[in-house]
């Protein structure tokens, strides 16, 4: 039984701060521009785009988050979601944001169903 508190609670704690960052920027995020991706960062299995955009005159540079699709090309242009309030923190709008929230909830539920059969599992026994 201790085993599953064990791996519930760490399914639930390792995912709800991996989630949570992916989830705020979801909810603040709401300023959009175009960009541009001006670079590719490759390191043999994963890459990361590097794009420039601009916001109420000023320049702003960014990176993704490594990936391991090679969905960014260096020219094309991007949908660029903003902090409105600190523009300098973006990210690329089809960049997988929404999938690494719903790989994230999966894990949550994960967690909270292994915790619950822990404590059925205490109560049974």
């Amino acid at each position: 039984m201790i085993v599953f508190w064990i791996i519930g609670i760490l399914f639930f704690v390792v995912e709800l701060l991996c989630c949570v960052p992916e989830y705020v920027r979801l909810l603040r995020y709401h300023g959009r521009v175009i960009g541009t991706i001006t670079k590719i960062e490759d390191n043999g299995q994963n890459a990361r785009a590097i794009f420039e955009y601009d916001v109420d005159g000023h320049h702003y540079t960014q990176k993704t988050q490594w990936t391991s699709n090679d969905v960014f090309i260096v020219g094309k242009t991007c949908d660029v979601i903003y902090n409105q309030k600190k523009p300098h923190l973006s990210y690329i709008k089809k960049s997988g944001q929404w999938i690494r929230c719903l790989v994230g909830t999966l894990f949550v539920i994960v967690g909270v169903i292994v915790l619950c059969l822990g404590f059925f599992f205490q109560s049974i026994l």
